[in-house]
C-alpha cells in the first residue's frame, strides 16, 4: 500500500484561482486553501494560462515551490525556459519506486533547464520535471500527468494516489524550516528535529528494530515517495536517542512519535502507523 497516498497534503492557490472549476476535483484528494502572500511552507498550484512573469518571479525569489498542471506552452511562458517534448510512450508513470496507470499530455525531454523527477518506466523521458532558475530560489514543477482529466487510459484511484504523491513529494522540498521553529525539547543533548526530518521520523517509527540507515532510505523512497537525503538519514540513525528508540518494537518509539507530533504531523503519523504496523 502506498503510504503517500494516505497522507492529505495542502495545496495553496492564488485568490484569483479560488473559484477555478478544477478545484472541486482537487478537494476530493487534497486540502486546498488560498495561500498567504509570499508563503513558502506549502506548494502552490497555478494554471499556466493565468501565470504571469511577475508573480512567478516573486514567488521563486521567496523560495516557493510552484506546481504547474497541463495545458502549458512548449515555447516558454512566464519567463520559463523552453520545454522540449515528445510522444508519450505509455500510460505508466513512475514516481520513486511506485508506478501508476495515468494518462499524460506529453513526455518531457530532460535537459539542463528541466530535471526529471518522475519518469516513464524504462526511459529517461519525464512526466514530472523541476526547474530552479537560480541557486537558492524556489522550484517550478511541471507536471504532464492528466491528473484532473477523465480518460479511458487512467485508473481513477491511481490518478488520486499520484496527485497526492506528487504534492507530498513537492511538500518535502518546501523550505518549511524557514517558517517554523525546530521541534523540541532536544533529547539527551542532541539537536532538535526540524520539519525536513518528518519523512525520516515517520520511517523510523515503522521500520524493523535496529534498522540501518539504508533500510530507512529505502522505506522513505519506496513507500513514502520522497527523495531522501542519505546523509541526513545516517545522522539521525546515529543519534543516541534514535538508536534507543529503534531498539524498541514498533509502537514503542514514543520519543519519535512525540517529535513528529510536535512538528504538526500527528495525523500523518497515525496514518503511517496504521498502514505499516
Amino acid at each position: 500500500m502506498n503510504a503517500a497516498a494516505n497522507l492529505t497534503p495542502t495545496l495553496w492557490v492564488r485568490p484569483e484561482d479560488a473559484e477555478h472549476p478544477k478545484l472541486a476535483r482537487l478537494r476530493k484528494a487534497l486540502t486546498v486553501a488560498v495561500g498567504p502572500e509570499g508563503g513558502v511552507a506549502c506548494p502552490w498550484l497555478v494554471w499556466a494560462a493565468g501565470l504571469t512573469r511577475d508573480w512567478l518571479r516573486r514567488a521563486l525569489e521567496a523560495g516557493a515551490h510552484v506546481l504547474l498542471l497541463p495545458p502549458w506552452s512548449e515555447d516558454g511562458f512566464a519567463g520559463l525556459p523552453v520545454v522540449r517534448t515528445t510522444r508519450v510512450p505509455s500510460n505508466r508513470l513512475q514516481l520513486g519506486t511506485e508506478v501508476y496507470t495515468v494518462a499524460a499530455a506529453t513526455a518531457i525531454e530532460p535537459g539542463p533547464a528541466w530535471r526529471e523527477e518522475g519518469v516513464f518506466p524504462g526511459t529517461k523521458l519525464a512526466w514530472l520535471a523541476a526547474h530552479e532558475p537560480f541557486v537558492g530560489a524556489g522550484f517550478v514543477w511541471l507536471c504532464a500527468a492528466e491528473l484532473l482529466v477523465a480518460s479511458p487510459n487512467t485508473r481513477p484511484k491511481d490518478a488520486r494516489d499520484l496527485l497526492v504523491a506528487v504534492v507530498n513529494r513537492i511538500q518535502t522540498a518546501c523550505p518549511q524550516a524557514r517558517a517554523q521553529e525546530p521541534a523540541g525539547p532536544p533529547t539527551g543533548g542532541s539537536a532538535p528535529f526540524t520539519p525536513p526530518d518528518v519523512p525520516y521520523l515517520l520511517a523510523l517509527l515503522v521500520v524493523d528494530e535496529n534498522a540501518k540507515s539504508e533500510q530507512v532510505v529505502q522505506f522513505v523512497e519506496g513507500r513514502l515517495n520522497v527523495a531522501p537525503d542519505p546523509g541526513r538519514v545516517a545522522e539521525l540513525v546515529a543519534r543516541p536517542d534514535v538508536r534507543e528508540a529503534l531498539a524498541q518494537p514498533r509502537g514503542g518509539r514514543a520519543v519519535l512519535a512525540r517529535a513528529v507530533d510536535a512538528l504538526g504531523f500527528r495525523s500523518f503519523r497515525l496514518e503511517v502507523e496504521e498502514t505499516f504496523q
